[in-house]
């Protein structure tokens, strides 16, 4: 599971584009994993994305695959 949000109309995020997101009531910057996709929750729980945060780089497919997968093979190893 990922969170899911929206942006306004208007506004363009890319993959690997930085956004200011509110998670768990703290503000944090996400990186965008997917755009234009079915959340996994009721549209009216998806909450809307902050800014893009300008003057970075965007994450590239292949940084994203790597943090995935130490995601997940820090998950094997707290079980």
């Amino acid at each position: 599971w990922e969170p899911c949000y929206w942006v306004k109309d208007g506004i363009e995020v890319n993959f690997g584009d930085r956004v200011r997101v509110e998670f768990a009531r703290k503000s944090y910057i996400g990186v965008v994993d997917g755009v234009d996709i079915e959340p996994e929750i009721a549209p009216e729980r998806v909450m809307e994305a902050g800014e893009i945060i300008e003057g970075m780089d965007r994450i590239s497919p292949q940084e994203m695959e790597l943090w995935k997968q130490v995601e997940a093979d820090a998950s094997v190893l707290n079980m």
